[in-house]
């Protein structure tokens, strides 16, 4: 079976989708800042592993209010996460079929994380509902689930940059989609996220769910990644160079 060359009109429309597809990237980006930093002050984290029952309970009942808007802000910015993700796959797709596999996987590994952290914004929301009602032991344990959604299900992201490293590195073109650098940085993203599965062992230090290597540099490396694809995919589109626009053999 051969699959023919889009018309014009189709490789037109598919850009201003890709392009759309794109932008959600850095929307993602800042209004997870927005919503996580200023308002909901989840990033850093205004509570600690150690912190007892009743000091978050209190936490959130004194501040249940930009709790629930700071999650909330979140909540949509990171659902745009996916549509980023099938315009990348979309793109590192160009290259014919021996990328077709690796095209799936990252758009199931992009929604498989978008409904993680979703899940994430709507635990740090929940206490906020009825604050002052929830019995403190279940308001930590609530903060708990949201703080480990964060960083703690971390395979699904690490499948997902590897993903998108071995399409990148395995585009053996004349002119590829993206350097072979970007690969190399996917591979090393997918390490750095590693020490956050070593969280449930800590209630303190750098591998706490507030610590460095658990928290800040996984969420640091995920973010400069979006950044430098997204700037790699705009790129793309400002070639002209339409992704999947190949003839495909199957």
């Amino acid at each position: 079976m051969v699959l023919t060359m889009p018309t014009e009109r189709e490789s037109r429309v598919e850009t201003i989708a890709q392009r759309l597809f794109l932008i959600a990237g850095p929307a993602t980006l800042i209004g997870f800042a927005i919503g996580a930093i200023p308002i909901g002050h989840f990033v850093p984290p205004f509570i600690t592993p150690g912190d007892t029952a009743m000091q978050v309970a209190a936490q959130y009942a004194e501040h249940a209010t930009r709790i629930r808007w700071g999650a909330m802000i979140a909540m949509i910015s990171l659902s745009m996460l996916t549509p980023w993700g099938i315009a990348v796959a979309v793109q590192t797709r160009r290259f014919g079929g021996r990328s077709q596999t690796l095209c799936y996987l990252q758009i199931a590994c992009a929604a498989i994380s978008t409904t993680i952290i979703v899940f994430m914004c709507m635990f740090w929301a929940i206490p906020a509902f009825r604050p002052g009602d929830v019995p403190p032991d279940i308001v930590r344990a609530l903060n708990d689930i949201a703080y480990f959604l964060i960083v703690w299900p971390y395979f699904p992201f690490t499948i997902w940059v590897l993903a998108v490293g071995l399409a990148v590195l395995l585009d053996s073109g004349r002119d590829p989609v993206f350097p072979r650098w970007v690969g190399y940085f996917s591979l090393w993203n997918a390490i750095s996220y590693l020490p956050a599965g070593f969280m449930v062992f800590f209630h303190s230090g750098p591998i706490a769910w507030n610590g460095p290597l658990a928290l800040y540099i996984p969420l640091a490396s995920f973010f400069a990644w979006m950044v430098i694809v997204t700037c790699y995919g705009f790129r793309n589109l400002s070639r002209e160079v339409p992704a999947g626009s190949n003839t495909v053999s199957a």
